[in-house]
């Protein structure tokens, strides 16, 4: 103890004594998770599903939904170089980053056994996809990609005709149609861009959450089951 001029007695803490830590406590928000969960359905033309984006620890956010078309299932030779190979690529959980390949947003998968530059991306049919994950916003237009429904007149079309991706029951095309092989494709064209929109709408929102909370980099899965 020391005692001041006044006559108060004060208490002085021994030299060794460690101060007391006034550091505030700070709330450490778990790191977001940006979900891709396709859930496969089969088909005959080509492997049909359903998609949910969703944020984990983000719940905040909602969701995006919609529908998934793959290859067939089964083991074929694409003619593109590689053999035959089996399809659609195994089930699991994949690791992704984000792609701006071709300017549009796409989700490139890490890992895939037995494939490589495997991708989520925009497509109207199985004509656009040599193992890769295509998206369309509705059910309608996932049903008609798979029964076929569109022309398959020449080139690309064919070889999916031959190999039993697609019914070639386009009727003969008219002189007046002046773009034959796409009868069809703008619908799904838009089907797939609208289902592409809400699931970047949804990235762009939970990447901005993880900015503005100091979160850390957002990781990104795509799971197929």
């Amino acid at each position: 103890m020391t005692k001041k001029k006044d006559g108060q007695n004060t208490l002085k803490p021994d030299k060794g004594q460690a101060k007391a830590d006034v550091s505030k406590d700070v709330e450490v928000k778990d790191p977001l998770i940006f979900k891709l969960i396709v859930t496969r359905s089969g088909g005959t033309y080509a492997t049909l599903g359903t998609f949910e984006a969703k944020v984990e620890n983000g719940e905040d956010l909602g969701t995006a939904t919609g529908t998934t078309l793959e290859l067939k299932e089964g083991t074929y030779d694409l003619g593109i170089g590689l053999g035959a190979k089996s399809y659609p690529i195994p089930k699991g959980t994949y690791e992704a980053t984000k792609s701006s390949r071709f300017g549009a947003l796409m989700f490139a998968l890490k890992k895939v056994p037995g494939y490589e530059g495997i991708q989520v991306h925009l497509g109207t049919g199985p004509w656009n996809t040599h193992a890769c994950i295509l998206l369309a916003s509705t059910t309608q237009a996932g049903r008609k990609i798979a029964e076929g429904d569109l022309g398959s007149h020449s080139g690309e079309w064919q070889k999916f005709v031959d190999l039993g991706f697609i019914k070639d029951t386009t009727p003969a095309p008219s002189k007046k149609d002046k773009n034959p092989d796409k009868s069809g494709v703008s619908d799904m064209q838009s089907a797939s861009g609208a289902a592409f929109a809400s699931v970047e709408e949804l990235y762009n929102e939970a990447k901005a959450k993880a900015k503005k909370e100091k979160r850390g980099p957002m990781t990104i899965q795509v799971i197929v089951q």
